[in-house]
């Protein structure tokens, strides 16, 4: 984790890469493997709730967790792109979401207590009389009262583009502003795997 604190201490910011496990396939563009990983992080966090379940369950009930979330994700994009999603590339796009979202979790449960309220949830933005539709990765609320916004990222997250003249990625900061409970902080949420290679030993074959 990346902790920046604004000037006023109101506001936590901290980033947790969502890098690739694998080397890219060509199969894959950017956009789709985004789509990949975020549908599996809301769905299994649609499972889990909070930070306290994460905690409280075995390492058995977290893998059937993250198998289904995968499934979940596999399933969808398969009907998108029949011409990839059989025999082996899907079983390493499985592997691959597995080993991505085990790492994730482990990473959340050292984070401050938490609950998640809501996913990939919709939200209209109004500046200056212009209105944007957004949707917000995930918002999660800390034991305090307090939210956390979250962004998920698959790419290095920045945000020193933040204070740039032309600010660049500035969904984070736009969403801040429109939030009307207190928040702890917002967050760029980057999942990157300690290792370079898959490590197939904790994906069970039903995957």
């Amino acid at each position: 984790f990346f902790f920046f604190f604004n000037d006023t201490a109101t506001t936590e910011i901290y980033t947790l890469s969502l890098h690739d496990a694998l080397p890219i396939s060509p199969g894959l563009n950017a956009a789709e493997r985004g789509i990949l990983v975020h549908a599996s992080l809301e769905h299994a966090w649609g499972l889990l709730k909070d930070q306290k379940t994460l905690l409280s369950i075995k390492q058995e009930a977290i893998e059937k967790i993250v198998r289904k979330a995968v499934s979940s994700a596999i399933s969808a994009m398969s009907e998108k792109r029949p011409d990839l999603f059989s025999g082996r590339f899907e079983k390493i796009e499985s592997i691959r979401l597995f080993n991505l979202l085990f790492e994730c979790l482990e990473l959340e449960k050292k984070r401050f207590p938490f609950a998640v309220i809501g996913r990939e949830q919709a939200m209209e933005i109004e500046i200056s009389g212009l209105r944007l539709a957004a949707v917000v990765d995930r918002i999660d609320r800390l034991d305090d009262g307090r939210l956390v916004i979250i962004d998920y990222k698959t790419s290095k997250p920045e945000v020193k583009f933040w204070t740039d003249e032309r600010m660049a990625e500035p969904q984070l900061p736009l969403y801040s502003t429109v939030m009307k409970e207190p928040l702890a902080g917002v967050d760029r949420k980057s999942t990157r795997l300690n290792s370079s290679h898959t490590d197939i030993s904790r994906m069970p074959s039903s995957a």
